[in-house]
């Protein structure tokens, strides 16, 4: 004989159900916006014309650093700084130029603390050829534990949870650690920024990165100095491959 309590809605479906009826009213009075442009949306996250804005980078680019050649023409190649001085890294990438809507984007993220744009845009860096490759983990660059108190979140770690619901790789925040601040880089030269950053990473107590395949996960690659210096700590530790992908990349001047 059945169980009459078979029959019977559980409590969790009834609260389930009740969850389901108060969101689809509350986006019926208020209709989800995009983060960015607030424009109405049919969903939440960040609307096509806005995406559409941010300016892709394309080739030709350097093969190893990422850095986009003044002229159209020609293949990608290996820039003459990767040649003399190869970087601590396998490769690096950007999926965004940083310009426009994009720094916007990345400014109300970091600045402003729209916390909930991280995900959204780490889900943006899911197409690139450098999300596709087989990864053991991905590693976000950590923030110094008072940076991390004051701004409430870690942008890099917000893209890196966004970026592994689309590729599924495991995602470690505890492998890497800030061991002391660091001043803003804005406005260094690339020698500063170099000085600034060494030394400022390690391994944490008990981290296993020994023959691993790394994704590294930054917001914006400017020079490169903070993910050279956390590539480094990740190699020395054993890593067999770390690549880095960063949202975006600074066009250079004289590039």
């Amino acid at each position: 004989m059945e169980s009459p309590c078979l029959k019977e809605p559980s409590l969790f479906n009834l609260q389930a159900t009740a969850k389901t009826l108060c969101q689809s009213f509350l986006e019926l009075l208020f209709p989800p916006a995009c983060l960015l442009c607030r424009d109405t949306l049919l969903k939440h996250g960040i609307c096509n014309a806005c995406i559409g804005g941010f300016e892709v980078s394309r080739p030709p680019y350097c093969t190893v650093c990422g850095c986009t050649f003044a002229s159209d023409a020609g293949k990608n190649h290996t820039c003459g700084r990767c040649i003399k001085n190869p970087p601590p890294f396998d490769i690096a990438a950007s999926v965004y130029l940083y310009r426009d809507g994009l720094s916007k984007a990345v400014r109300l993220l970091k600045y402003s603390k729209k916390s909930l744009i991280g995900p959204h845009l780490g889900g943006l860096m899911k197409d690139h050829h450098l999300g596709a490759i087989s990864y053991d983990v991905i590693v976000a660059v950590p923030l110094h534990i008072s940076r991390l108190r004051e701004r409430g979140f870690n942008q890099s770690q917000l893209l890196a949870e966004g970026l592994g619901k689309e590729i599924s790789p495991h995602i470690d925040k505890y492998i890497l650690e800030r061991v002391r601040p660091t001043g803003s880089q804005t406005g260094m030269s690339s020698k500063e920024r170099r000085a600034n950053v060494r030394g400022a990473f390690s391994l944490r107590s008990g981290a296993d990165v020994s023959g691993k395949r790394i994704l590294l996960i930054d917001d914006v690659y400017t020079t490169g100095a903070t993910v050279k210096e956390c590539s480094k700590v990740l190699k020395k530790g054993g890593a067999s491959v770390v690549n880095v992908l960063t949202l975006a990349r600074v066009v250079e001047k004289n590039a």
